[in-house]
């Protein structure tokens, strides 16, 4: 199961956008959509566990109730996943793709720093028993 679902992705893409992005063969065959939007979701999970898994939460997270957050940077991903499976036309001097959702794949890899950088808190999501908890004041100032 992935942090989001199909719906999530229609509220925050619209259903038009994301049934024309998983369309490859522009056929309209639902269950190859249906497939598709799966795989994607899928896919952006399975790279966010990745890239969080040492983390400080305990990732991959049990089926549970997920942050909006986590939810929502799980649809980013994944809408630039079938966004880019039709190809990137659009590329910046260096050659580097530029098209309408970069800024989105962009705050994913944002987000993951700032979960390391310790500047984002997961709410209700567990820290693994290792991870090392900091005050913002030292108990006790040798001077």
């Amino acid at each position: 199961m992935g942090y989001c679902v199909a719906n999530d992705l229609y509220l925050s893409f619209g259903k038009v956008n994301i049934t024309k992005w998983a369309d490859l063969d522009n056929v309209g065959d639902n269950a190859n959509i249906t497939n598709r939007i799966d795989w994607a979701i899928s896919n952006a999970t399975n790279y966010l566990d990745s890239k969080l898994s040492d983390s400080p939460y305990q990732f991959p997270l049990p089926n549970q109730v997920y942050p909006p957050i986590l939810v929502l940077m799980t649809c980013y991903l994944a809408a630039v996943l079938l966004y880019e499976s039709r190809g990137i036309a659009d590329v910046d001097k260096n050659g580097k793709g530029m098209h309408a959702l970069r800024w989105h794949r962009d705050h994913v890899e944002c987000f993951i720093r700032d979960i390391y950088a310790r500047k984002l808190d997961l709410i209700g999501v567990t820290l693994r028993a290792d991870a090392i908890t900091t005050s913002e004041t030292p108990d006790f100032v040798s001077l």
